[in-house]
């Protein structure tokens, strides 16, 4: 059985079957391994660096092979002359086939959003929870891919487990992701002050590994575990936990240490119900907050201003990310030009990160935190 998937790498549109399954395609071989292979012409190391990541943070095995991936399951991926699509196969006799032209194996966010479809992981628009996140126009999406940004059923995604829309993801792509007449396909409900990098491309953020994991790893469906903050185990040692980006520690029970000029700072926060405010100039360094609430309300912050000299919002220079809801391991708003005014972000959660990443430059940042009376976490 295949399903195939088709993209227009100009709009960067893509179709999908209405084909889905809670089973996903057999790569995982147990203790044995599952091949991919790529034509000579295309450039190796960001394939095999996927893949080793791959391997390393979910239960699949992939190893390289020279020759194509026949008469088993696996992955080939080859030069297309004209457009871009995966033949997914759910046979332990066929290979899974990527087609991508030349020029887009180059490509890192491109390249990793369509392994994702090999692997039959749903794109972020398509989570069953997206209503809470984006407003998808349907009315500005071609016919062709209408059924890309069908809503997929919670029974179908039961490895989107305690997971949260992620922004970062590459499995996020951009709205005009088969649009029409380049009108916006979706518009942002939550994160509308979210700022998004220049330069640099998506690579698979701890949810991805997350979900690959628990679609994959058949063993993870019923172990419990007391990993924190949105971690799971990993897969080789299972009393230990994969955390999220800003979190450390064998259970993901505590922020990453505050480094260079951040190091003085206080990382644990108590907000109460009256407004404290808090101002940072720091030359170089990076500042994790916590900032919770001791009566399990939720926290409201207040970003009233920001200087990072960061203009056209690249990666390499000064930022700010706060994570306003309970999934630590999804983006949060990400914040990257200088600003005068008072920004509030969305009230969500009892518990919000802070982080301020500083590439040596003077910068400034003055934020407020508080309490919101009557507003309580969601718990679910």
């Amino acid at each position: 059985m295949l399903l195939f998937l088709t993209q227009d790498t100009v709009k960067g549109g893509s179709e999908v079957s209405d084909l889905k399954s809670i089973t996903p395609p057999p790569y995982y071989q147990e203790s044995e391994n599952t091949y991919y292979y790529y034509d000579p012409e295309v450039s190796d190391s960001r394939l095999d660096l996927i893949f080793r990541q791959l391997n390393r943070f979910t239960c699949l095995k992939f190893a390289r092979q020279k020759s194509k991936v026949v008469g088993k399951i696996g992955i080939n991926f080859e030069i297309s002359p004209n457009e871009n699509k995966v033949e997914l196969s759910r046979s332990l006799k066929t290979p899974t086939t990527v087609f991508l032209k030349k020029d887009d194996y180059k490509n890192g966010t491109l390249l990793r959003l369509f392994i994702g479809f090999a692997l039959d992981i749903v794109p972020e628009v398509g989570r069953p929870d997206r209503e809470n996140e984006v407003t998808v126009n349907l009315e500005n999406i071609d016919d062709k891919y209408q059924k890309y940004y069908k809503l997929e059923s919670v029974d179908n995604t039961t490895y989107l487990k305690d997971t949260e829309f992620d922004f970062k993801s590459p499995m996020f792509f951009s709205s005009e992701f088969g649009s029409k007449e380049k009108k916006p396909t979706y518009t942002v409900k939550l994160y509308k002050e979210y700022e998004y990098f220049s330069n640099g491309g998506k690579v698979f953020r701890h949810n991805d590994y997350k979900h690959i994991y628990y679609y994959y790893c058949t063993n993870s469906r019923n172990v419990t575990h007391d990993c924190m903050y949105g971690g799971y185990p990993l897969p080789d040692e299972p009393t230990k936990c994969s955390c999220p980006e800003y979190l450390d520690g064998n259970k993901c029970e505590k922020l990453k240490q505050n480094e260079d000029d951040c190091m003085s700072e206080q990382q644990n926060i108590t907000a109460k119900e009256n407004e404290v405010e808090r101002e940072l100039k720091i030359k170089k360094g990076v500042c994790y907050f916590n900032i919770s609430s001791e009566n399990n309300e939720n926290v409201s912050i207040t970003i009233k201003k920001l200087v990072l000299k960061n203009s056209d919002c690249e990666t390499y220079k000064s930022n700010v990310e706060v994570l306003v809801r309970k999934d630590k391991g999804a983006a949060g708003i990400n914040l990257c030009k200088d600003n005068n005014s008072s920004i509030s972000l969305p009230i969500l959660y009892k518990e919000v990160f802070l982080v301020f990443k500083n590439r040596e430059e003077n910068t400034e940042l003055k934020f407020s935190y508080k309490t919101v009376n009557g507003k309580k976490p969601d718990t679910s």
